[in-house]
């Protein structure tokens, strides 16, 4: 049985007087696409904020990966694998594509003063010692085979290489791996023929895979998806619920999603959770919890 990613545990808070979460507690259990929903106004943005940290709870806890994460800010859950959208795409509107997804890279050597003048071969002991292997290949073919004129012509490609390769600026190792890491997050979320399009002319539901391939970038292990297909073509819409079963199937990623297209998200969903005045008043497998009574007077309107 797979264990828990994410344990919310008795949240409470509090707007003034009012109780925008009562007590919430729920799992969510890992490599699994779970479903968060509910009237308006029923919490579920408030506890979507709390458990990525842009608001903190009066009470209770938040777990992730079983290490006590409550009140931590953004920042810190992003370092750990917890990656947020939002319901409105907020990207780089003037980058490419592709330039989007470059700027979630974590530990980019940019970020840091000296980490750019370094150089590969210093970076670890293999780098250092990567050209005296080659030439010590070399050597042994030639002892092996006895051969001059074989010796000769493979030394100088071979070793030119391998101090080519030592002397390579960290940034330009940096950017390549994170260009090759990009091209194969687009490749899975379907955008690869739009890597260099500018963002802003992108569809609705095309801005929301690109949201969802930044916190890709960043190697998140729980997505937090808040509307992932709200105002997109049901046509789209399938298909970014398809690409979302593909991300979890082939990346054993976890999603959490708040939706209302119920029409769209259900066939999609191996778990459900129903909020209703700040309390979770459901959950478990879809087909069960559409039939219970309580989600019908509260959410379906009796």
């Amino acid at each position: 049985m797979a264990a828990n990613i994410l344990s919310v545990q008795g949240i409470t808070k509090l707007f003034g007087n009012l109780y925008a979460l009562d007590n919430v507690s729920l799992d969510v259990v890992g490599q699994k696409v779970s479903i968060l929903i509910g009237p308006n106004g029923s919490g579920k943005t408030t506890l979507i904020n709390i458990i990525s940290g842009l608001y903190k709870p009066d009470s209770g806890k938040v777990l992730f990966e079983g290490e006590d994460v409550t009140g931590y800010p953004p920042f810190k859950l992003y370092r750990l694998g917890m990656g947020r959208t939002f319901q409105i795409p907020a990207l780089f509107w003037k980058l490419t594509v592709l330039e989007n997804l470059l700027v979630a890279e974590k530990k980019n050597p940019g970020e840091s003063f000296f980490r750019p003048l370094q150089i590969v071969g210093f970076q670890s002991w293999r780098d250092f010692f990567a050209p005296w292997t080659s030439l010590s290949s070399i050597v042994r073919k030639l002892l092996r085979e006895r051969s001059v004129r074989s010796f000769f012509k493979s030394l100088l490609p071979a070793f030119a290489n391998s101090w080519s390769t030592f002397f390579t600026p960290t940034w330009a190792e940096s950017e390549k791996r994170t260009i090759e890491k990009a091209s194969r997050i687009l490749e899975l979320l379907g955008l690869s023929s739009l890597w260099d399009q500018p963002s802003h002319v992108l569809s609705g539901g095309q801005m929301k895979l690109v949201e969802i391939g930044r916190a890709l970038m960043s190697d998140a292990k729980l997505l937090l998806l808040d509307e992932p297909v709200s105002g997109v073509n049901p046509t789209l819409a399938h298909e970014i619920f398809s690409r979302i079963l593909k991300l979890r199937d082939e990346l054993g990623l976890t999603f959490f999603i708040v939706e209302h297209r119920l029409d769209i998200a259900l066939k999609y969903v191996d778990e459900m959770f129903v909020m209703a005045l700040g309390k979770v008043i459901a959950s478990g497998p879809p087909v069960e919890v559409m039939n219970n009574k309580k989600v019908i007077e509260a959410y379906l309107g009796g």
